[in-house]
């Protein structure tokens, strides 16, 4: 079987740009649906969490 020659793509990185956080934002806070606290943890869940995340988080803070 022959070989194919391999393709060199040439590439140039630029340097890193200054990250700068936006101080406000338009959206409002995001605001938790459902909060659930234990001796040991606090967990929030927002809209949109698909309801297998829910239930793995659920297994794992039931006491053993």
């Amino acid at each position: 079987m022959p070989q194919q020659k391999p393709i060199i793509v040439l590439v140039q990185l630029h340097p890193e740009q200054e990250f700068h956080p936006v101080t406000h934002s338009a959206l409002p806070p995001l605001q938790p649906i459902c909060t659930i606290k234990t001796p040991t943890v606090e967990i929030s869940f927002f809209d949109g969490i698909d309801p297998h995340v829910v239930q793995v988080i659920m297994r794992g803070i039931e006491p053993r």
